[in-house]
């Protein structure tokens, strides 16, 4: 006698179950410097991820370790505090 799944089943068809993986997630254009794109294909070879990935992660982070509501675009990404990080050493005073 054969055993029946007691778990039934999440999706009616292989269509619906793709329709439903793709809703979960969105998908964004973005267009990059060729060195910036060659540098993240480099770091996904050396890590052996899909650069799609790769990508994901970096946006994770960079929304977790920054404000960007806050502090907005700027040239000089550094911190208040780390920007005072070059001036915490004190100088070597002129003799």
């Amino acid at each position: 006698m054969a055993t029946r799944n007691p778990r039934p089943k999440l999706y009616a068809s292989a269509a619906e179950r793709q329709a439903a993986y793709k809703a979960r997630y969105a998908v964004l254009e973005v267009r990059l410097d060729n060195t910036t794109a060659d540098t993240i294909t480099k770091i996904a070879q050396q890590l052996d991820v899909p650069r799609a990935e790769l990508l994901s992660q970096l946006v994770k982070h960079g929304l977790l370790n920054r404000n960007w509501g806050k502090d907005g675009l700027r040239s000089d990404l550094r911190s208040p505090t780390e920007m005072q990080g070059a001036r915490v050493v004190p100088r070597k005073r002129a003799e």
